[in-house]
């Protein structure tokens, strides 16, 4: 099956052989490089090339890094509402908040179940400080998630109606975003 993706790249490969820029033999071989299936993932085996892999027992880290650089990404683009972001990276980060969350709330319950003062007033506190920490990359990257399906991000601020624009935004952040590039950018999915 072809993708749209696919179909919107052999279209830039048809203009790019009218045009005069690619002969025929050219045009057939990236036609063919496009309509390729992505190759086999290769077996977790040792050797010159596999050696990057860290492998912790039978555990595969290599996964696990690919997610968490997918959780981080928004952190690096902090305060960048410009482009587009994917639901990968989205939901992600998403993902990563909701388990940092959930770490300091269990650390919460525990000191009031225990009576420690202590680690509830540092829970809440670093609950406090990652909340202010993560405001901008989470609005950053709902505005990007906006715009990978062609809407401006102004319509963040459907977050402050009660219930109702906190819902809509739910649905809109689970929506496809719109194939190849938009007014936006290119589409994150192709990248």
């Amino acid at each position: 099956m072809i993708t749209s993706s696919q179909i919107a790249r052999l279209e830039k490969l048809t203009e790019l052989r009218d045009k005069g820029a690619l002969t025929s033999e050219e045009f057939e071989q990236h036609k063919q490089a496009i309509l390729a299936p992505p190759p086999p993932r290769a077996a977790n085996t040792f050797n010159s090339t596999a050696i990057k892999k860290r492998l912790v027992g039978d555990v595969d880290l290599g996964e696990f890094e690919t997610h968490l650089r997918w959780m981080t990404l928004p952190l690096q683009n902090y305060a960048n509402f410009t482009g587009r972001s994917g639901r990968r990276e989205y939901w992600m980060f998403t993902l990563g908040v909701a388990v940092i969350y959930a770490i300091l709330f269990i650390m919460f319950e525990s000191s009031l179940r225990e009576d420690n003062a202590f680690t509830g007033m540092f829970s809440l506190g670093m609950a406090g400080l990652i909340a202010i920490g993560l405001f901008l990359p989470a609005l950053a990257v709902q505005v990007r998630r906006l715009h990978d399906q062609d809407k401006p991000g102004w319509w963040v601020l459907l977050n402050l109606v009660p219930y109702l624009g906190a819902i809509i935004v739910l649905i809109l952040m689970c929506l496809e975003g719109t194939d190849g590039p938009n007014r936006y950018g290119d589409d994150p999915n192709t990248i």
